[in-house]
């Protein structure tokens, strides 16, 4: 092995443990920012990682990186929830119901995460940039899975990027509502489930009025897919 190998060698492994390094710290934050709040200082993150401030700036820069850092994380945590029902197989006012109320759970399950996305991430380019990331891979996923229903019905449709976006933006601006009021402590807030089943009903409206614009009437109870066909 030559001098040059055994370089590329340490450097390879270096990088590898300096990944993994700073994956193990953001999930701290994750941590922290969940128990004290989207202000919470580097300080106690630190000592949520059980490390010194110092060593938490050899990974991250500034506060901005690693607020930034934390929102690509939460936004991987939400879309594990949201693709995990897409290719179930389930008919499709359970498929709907079932990325609803994930959605929404994890809103009300990490509210401080879902702060720092909308708010400080949002101020930063690069955070920006990761929630931007995240919405597209899944209106991505749900277009495919759209195109796949029309397929099987036999619908030519080159619309569905545009309805996969739309829906997916009906739901992130009521579940922001829902959200902000639980927040301010508004009185006579729907709870959870009344939500869930107002934004699963008025999505498959959209969807069937789609349909049926193209001459397809959809048994929402029926499913499409065998369980598991993803093919």
């Amino acid at each position: 092995m030559t001098g040059s190998q055994q370089t590329d060698g340490r450097a390879r492994r270096w990088a590898a443990h300096r990944q993994q390094r700073r994956a193990e710290l953001v999930d701290a934050a994750v941590a922290a920012i969940e128990a004290a709040g989207i202000d919470v200082g580097f300080d106690a993150i630190a000592e949520q990682a059980g490390v010194s401030r110092t060593v938490l700036y050899r990974y991250f820069d500034s506060r901005d990186e690693l607020q930034v850092a934390v929102a690509q994380r939460a936004v991987e945590l939400l879309l594990a929830k949201l693709t995990r029902p897409l290719h179930s197989g389930a008919a499709p006012r359970a498929l709907i119901t079932s990325l609803v109320r994930a959605h929404v759970r994890w809103l009300d399950e990490h509210p401080e995460l879902y702060r720092l996305i909308a708010t400080r991430s949002a101020a930063v380019p690069a955070g920006r940039e990761a929630f931007t990331a995240g919405e597209k891979l899944f209106a991505a996923q749900l277009a495919d899975l759209l195109g796949h229903y029309m397929t099987l019905l036999g619908v030519d449709d080159d619309a569905l990027e545009p309805l996969a976006y739309g829906l997916i933006g009906m739901v992130e601006a009521a579940g922001d509502w829902w959200v902000r009021g639980h927040e301010r402590g508004e009185r006579g807030l729907i709870g959870q489930r009344r939500l869930v089943d107002t934004l699963g009903d008025s999505i498959w409206y959209v969807i069937d009025g789609h349909l049926r614009a193209r001459g397809v009437e959809l048994d929402p109870d029926l499913p499409l897919l065998s369980g598991g066909d993803d093919d």
